[in-house]
């Protein structure tokens, strides 16, 4: 996922801004407090502690109640010993953050959702999502391209199960598609734990495009071939 830096005309504009005695305004001062507040993510700490960040930097923290950055951090688990194994097969631990419901995380994950919380239902009750923070072990899909959910869904192995939708949107925000973002063409990760609660023969997908804008959606379960998109899973321990 490509990450959106100011410009030095941006910042230019902000200190003259400040200068001229208007100050940069209450957004912006806590936008800065949040990104220098537990480091910087990706260059400092475990894998526990730089992905609690991504969250933290994105406004999730606050939004929950959170003051600072480390008693964010003192509510999530630590990663079970159990997932840091290797796993050639599943090779991504991501932190699902199920706190904030999934329109509110699209929002602070710069995903584009126009549905609400309520869009999206559980396919079966596999699929029901977590209560609180936990951490989960991926495949992005490359490997079911072209095939249709449906037939994904029934030939999960036992200690597999498809991607909701978000978790699906975690995975994005702690950069465990990146790889194929940047493949030729329009991209697509099937969540097949999750369906839309008014046409539950659709499946939410979660939309990559070359301009590494990320959009979820929703598209038929068996109707649709797309060699481009594929289904995403985790491994249940």
């Amino acid at each position: 996922m490509a990450q959106q830096h100011l410009s030095t005309g941006q910042i230019r504009q902000l200190i003259e801004i400040d200068n001229a005695g208007h100050g940069i305004g209450n957004e912006v001062q806590e936008f800065i407090r949040r990104l220098t507040s537990g480091g910087v993510a990706d260059q400092s700490g475990g894998l526990r502690r730089i992905q609690v960040k991504r969250f933290w930097d994105r406004g999730v923290g606050r939004e929950l109640g959170y003051r600072d950055f480390e008693a964010y951090l003192a509510s999530i688990p630590d990663i079970p010993p159990a997932l840091l194994k290797v796993d050639k097969d599943f090779p991504w631990i991501v932190l699902v953050e199920p706190r904030l419901g999934l329109r509110k995380l699209c929002d602070r994950a710069g995903v584009v959702f126009s549905g609400s919380d309520a869009t999206c239902a559980a396919f079966d009750a596999r699929y029901v999502e977590f209560a609180n923070p936990t951490w989960i072990r991926v495949r992005d899909g490359r490997q079911n391209r072209g095939r249709l959910v449906s037939e994904c869904r029934e030939s999960f192995q036992e200690d597999e199960l498809g991607l909701t939708a978000l978790q699906g949107v975690c995975a994005y925000l702690q950069h465990a598609f990146v790889e194929i973002i940047y493949e030729m063409g329009r991209n697509g990760v099937d969540l097949a734990g999750s369906v839309c609660s008014d046409k539950r023969d659709f499946t939410a997908i979660l939309l990559l495009d070359c301009d590494v804008t990320a959009t979820l959606d929703a598209d038929h379960a068996f109707f649709r071939n797309c060699p481009g998109c594929g289904t995403a899973s985790r491994r249940v321990l």
